[in-house]
C-alpha cells in the first residue's frame, strides 16, 4: 500500500519567496540592549556578565583584564569586586558598541535515578550480539532493529554537549572527532573527558559500540561522536559555556547536536525563558543546517526547559516501558517528540530491574552498566535517530529530517499533537522510509506548481489553520524606497501595528510575524517581530508606509515550522502612518491532522474522510477534492464544526482509477480561512460512480478563493 504526501504550492510569488528564505537568526525582541537573561532571581554567575559587541567594534571592553572572547561578537566580561552582576550589566548597557548585555545564567543537571545492572551476559547469534541488548527495552521501542536493517549512521558526526565523554570498555571502538572542553577552551580528548558519568551514558545511547559481543548497543552503531564538555564534575555549568560548545560543534562539522541539559522555566515560554547567547548559537546552527535535539526536563512542569523550548530545537519528552508519559517529564506546546526515558520505580517488563535506559558509564568512579531515567536519556534516542536519517539521505536538510521524525511518530495521548507527547513516540525505521521517499536534494529548487509525489511516504499530514483576512487586490506599484524597521518587544498595551496570536486556544508565545509589502509581482519584508508570552505582538516605531503598495502583517509559514504550513494575512494596513495605532490582525493557529483514509489508497463509494479538528469551535469545515494534474476541483458546502464527512457520490467528470487530492479546509468566517500545504491522494474504484450534488466545483468557492494572494486551483496551474 502506498503512503503518499504531496505538497500543495499556493500563490506562486509568495510560496516561491517562502521556500527560498535562508535560515535566519531569530532577532532578539526587547526594548533595550539587555538580553533575555536579565532576571536577577535566576541563578547566575556572580563573577561575569556576557556582552555582544557591534560587528568590528574596537571596544576597550575586550581589553579588560580577565575578559574572554567566546565566539562571534560575544565576550565574557568579569564583574568588578565592588559591583553585582546586575549593576555591571546595567552599566555596560549604556556603553558604546554594546549591542546586548546579559547575565550568565547557570545550568545544573537534574538528579538522575539509577540502578546498576548485575546480570550474567547472554550472547546472541543475531544482530546485535551485545549480551545485554535484551535488557535495552527502550531501543526496540523506537524501531531500532528495523532501522539497523536500513542504515547504521556512517559518515555523520553527533556532538554531545554535556559533562564530557569517557571511553569505557564498550565505547573503545568509537571514533571521537574534535573533542573540546568549552569551560577551559581546551581541545583534546583528555580535556573533554567525563568527570560526572552523565555525558558518557548519553553518548552511549547515541553511538555505543554495537554488535561487538560486549555490553550494550546504541541507536546509531556507526556514527562518529564529538565530545564537548560544558559541565563540571558535579553537573554544574554556565550558559556561556553551553553556547560556546554549540558553536564549536557547528564549526567542526557536527550535523546533529544533543543537549541533555537545560534551565527550568517554571511556566514561562520562549523567548522570555531563554538566554540571548544561546539563541544566537542556535540561530547559527540553524543557518548552517545543524539539527539540535534537547531534553524537555524532569520537573513535571508545564513548559519544557530552555533551550528545549526554542522553536529551532527538537524538544524531547520521556515515556516509560508502557509508552506512557514518564511522571517526571515536562509538558507544553513547545514539545516535539517523545522517546524512552524510563521509570525506575516500575518493573513492567519483569526483568528484576527498574525500567530505566541501560548504558555503560560510571558512578563514584565505578564503571558498570547502569539504568538511568530522565528526559536526558530520551533526547539521545532522537539524536541517534536523526544521525541515521542524515546518513541515509545525506542531502536532507535539518527541516526535512525533522519533518520525517514528526510525521512518522506514533500518536500517543490525545489524537494529533498534544502537550504531553508532542507529535508522539519516535519511530526510527518509519522515519527513514519517509525521508527516502521525499527524494530530497541538498538544495531543492522552489516551485509553485502542484507536483504529485508517488513515492511511499508517511501515514499522516499535519495541517495548521487559519488566516484572518487575506490582502485585497493591489494597485500598480510606484517607485519607492523600501522602509526598514528593527523588531521590537511587544508592549503591555497595544501600540503601533499590533495584534494577538493564539495557538491551540492558548497564547502563541514566541511566534514570528512579519510586516509585508506586496504587489502583483513580488513580496518583501519590511519588519519582523515576535509575539510575547501572552501572544501579543507589535511593530513599534514602524515608519509611515509609502503609497502604491499593499501592506499587511503575515504569519507563517515560519521557515523552520513543520506544522505551521499555512499562510495567514491580517487586514490591509496600507494607510498606516508613523505613530498611529492600527490593528494588524489576530491569528488563530491550530493543527489539523488528516486521519483516514490513509494516503494513496483505492476505495469504492461511499467513503468516510476523517480528520482531527482545531480547538476553535467557531470553525466550519469544507471538504475539498481536486485533480492535481489539471487543478480542477470540487468542494462540499459548509459542514459545521465536524471531524468527518461521508461522500456517497462523485461528479460525472471524476474518473475512476485516477488519483485525486483531498483535504479538510476550515473557515473562521467569511473573510477568514487557511490554504493548505499538504494533501492526501485517493483513487476511486469504478463501483457506484454517480453524479453527486454533495460536491460542487471549486470555481464556486466564493470571494475568499479569488483574492490575489490565494488564487483558485485553476489559477495555481
Amino acid at each position: 500500500m502506498k503512503n503518499i504526501f504531496t505538497r500543495l504550492m499556493i500563490g506562486a510569488a509568495i510560496i516561491a519567496m517562502v521556500l527560498t528564505v535562508a535560515a535566519t537568526l531569530h532577532p532578539q525582541a526587547r526594548s533595550s540592549n539587555l538580553g533575555y537573561a536579565n532576571q536577577a532571581q535566576r541563578p547566575h554567575d556572580p563573577h561575569s556578565v556576557l556582552v555582544k559587541l557591534a560587528p568590528g567594534a574596537d571596544s576597550p571592553l575586550t581589553k579588560t583584564p580577565g575578559a574572554r572572547h567566546l565566539f562571534g561578537d560575544w565576550y565574557q566580561i568579569p564583574v568588578a569586586a565592588d559591583k553585582t552582576p546586575v549593576e555591571a550589566m546595567n552599566a555596560l548597557a549604556r556603553q558604546k558598541d554594546v549591542i546586548t548585555v546579559e547575565l550568565n545564567y547557570l545550568v545544573h543537571l537534574d538528579d538522575v535515578e539509577s540502578v546498576a545492572l548485575d546480570a550474567h551476559p547472554q550472547s546472541s547469534e543475531s544482530y546485535p550480539n551485545d549480551p545485554y541488548y535484551s535488557s535495552q527495552w527502550h531501543l526496540p521501542q523506537v524501531q531500532s532493529d528495523a532501522a539497523w536493517q536500513i542504515n547504521r549512521g556512517s559518515g555523520v558526526t553527533v556532538a554531545v554537549v554535556d559533562s564530557g565523554v569517557s571511553r569505557g570498555s564498550d565505547l573503545a571502538c568509537r571514533t571521537f572527532v574534535s573533542p573540546y572542553n568549552a569551560i577551559t577552551h581546551t581541545p583534546g580528548e583528555a580535556a573533554a573527558s567525563d568527570q560526572n558519568g552523565h555525558g558518557t551514558h548519553v553518548a552511549g545511547t547515541i553511538g555505543q559500540c554495537t554488535n561487538n559481543d560486549s555490553g550494550v548497543a546504541g541507536m546509531a552503531p556507526n556514527v562518529t561522536l564529538m565530545p564537548v564538555r560544558a559541565l563540571d564534575a558535579n553537573g554544574n555549568g554556565a550558559m556561556a559555556d553551553v553556547a560556546t560548545g554549540i558553536n564549536w560543534a557547528v564549526d567542526h562539522g557536527a550535523k546533529v547536536i544533543n543537549l541533555s541539559l537545560g534551565m527550568e522555566c517554571k511556566g514561562a515560554t520562549w523567548p522570555s525563558c531563554s538566554q540571548s547567547i544561546i539563541n544566537d548559537a542556535v540561530a547559527n546552527a540553524t543557518a548552517r543546517d545543524v539539527l539540535i535535539v534537547a531534553a524537555a526536563g524532569n520537573s513535571n512542569g508545564s513548559t519544557p526547559y530552555f533551550p528545549a523550548n526554542h522553536p529551532d530545537v527538537i524538544a524531547v519528552a520521556a515515556v516509560d516501558y508502557n509508552e506512557q508519559r514518564a511522571p517526571y517529564s515536562n509538558r507544553g506546546n513547545a514539545l516535539t517528540l517523545s522517546a524512552p526515558g524510563g521509570d525506575i520505580s516500575k518493573d513492567a517488563n519483569h526483568d528484576g530491574y527498574g525500567d530505566g535506559v541501560l548504558q555503560q558509564t560510571f558512578e563514584n568512579n565505578q564503571w558498570g552498566y547502569y539504568f538511568f531515567q530522565g528526559t536526558s536519556m530520551a533526547s539521545p534516542h532522537v539524536a541517534g535517530a536523526a544521525a541515521l536519517l542524515r546518513s541515509y539521505v545525506p542531502g536532507a536538510s535539518r527541516q526535512q529530517v525533522k519533518e520525517a521524525l514528526t510525521h512518522t511518530a506514533k500518536d500517543l495521548g490525545n489524537p494529533g499533537f498534544d502537550s504531553f507527547y508532542g507529535f508522539g513516540l519516535l519511530q526510527t525505521a518509519d522515519a527513514l522510509t519517509y525521508l527516502r521517499g521525499l527524494q530530497v536534494t541538498a538544495t531543492p529548487p522552489p516551485t509553485a506548481t502542484i507536483t504529485p509525489n508517488t513515492t511511499p511516504l508517511s501515514r499522516m499530514a499535519y495541517l495548521p489553520l487559519i488566516l484572518r483576512k487575506a490582502p485585497p487586490p493591489t494597485p500598480t506599484p510606484t517607485a519607492t524606497v523600501t522602509p526598514t524597521a528593527t523588531p521590537t518587544a511587544t508592549p503591555a498595551s497595544p501600540s503601533g501595528i499590533y495584534g494577538r496570536v493564539t495557538y491551540n486556544n492558548g497564547p502563541g508565545a514566541g511566534i514570528k510575524l512579519t510586516l509585508q509589502k506586496y504587489n502583483s509581482n513580488s513580496e518583501s519584508t519590511v519588519a519582523t517581530t515576535y509575539a510575547d508570552h501572552d501572544g501579543r505582538y507589535s511593530f513599534q516605531g514602524a515608519p509611515t508606509l509609502p503609497s502604491g503598495y499593499t501592506y499587511y502583517v503575515r504569519f507563517g509559514p515560519n521557515e523552520d515550522d513543520n506544522h505551521f504550513v499555512y499562510i495567514w494575512f491580517g487586514p490591509d494596513i496600507s494607510s498606516y502612518h508613523s505613530g498611529a495605532n492600527v490593528h494588524g490582525g489576530d491569528f488563530d493557529i491550530g493543527d489539523v491532522k488528516m486521519s483516514s483514509p490513509p494516503p494513496g489508497v483505492t476505495r469504492s463509494l461511499p467513503v468516510t474522510f476523517t480528520w482531527t479538528k482545531r480547538p476553535y469551535t467557531r470553525d466550519t469545515y469544507r471538504f475539498i477534492l481536486f485533480d492535481p494534474d489539471t487543478g480542477n476541483g470540487w468542494r462540499t458546502d459548509d459542514l459545521g464544526y465536524v471531524d468527518h464527512v461521508t461522500i456517497t457520490g462523485l461528479p460525472s467528470d471524476v474518473k475512476y482509477g485516477k488519483a485525486y487530492g483531498w483535504y479538510p479546509r476550515p473557515y473562521n468566517g467569511s473573510d477568514s480561512f487557511g490554504m493548505p500545504y499538504y494533501y492526501r491522494l485517493i483513487t476511486f474504484s469504478s463501483s457506484r460512480m454517480q453524479h453527486s450534488e454533495t460536491l460542487i466545483p471549486l470555481s464556486e468557492l466564493g470571494a475568499p478563493s479569488k483574492n490575489a494572494a490565494h488564487p483558485s486551483f485553476a489559477e495555481k496551474r
